[in-house]
């Protein structure tokens, strides 16, 4: 699927630069970023995370709490 980017002057001229600094192309390193960030964490998973950490870690302090 094509698709058209429209980014400011000043990210295209880092993302040339940042393409010629790793060889490869500017596409190459777009699509990277989109790759890495749609594999990364939701803002819900690292959510998630803490209040389970934090049940993990203060589970007698809740226990405690609730009686």
């Amino acid at each position: 699927m094509a698709m058209t980017l429209r980014i400011s002057e000043e990210e295209t001229k880092r993302l040339r630069e940042r393409a010629e600094a790793e060889g490869t192309s500017m596409q190459d390193i777009a699509l990277t970023a989109i790759r890495d960030f749609l594999d990364g964490k939701t803002r819900a998973d690292l959510v998630f995370e803490a209040l389970n950490d934090t049940m993990i870690r203060y589970e007698s302090t809740l226990k405690r709490l609730g009686e």
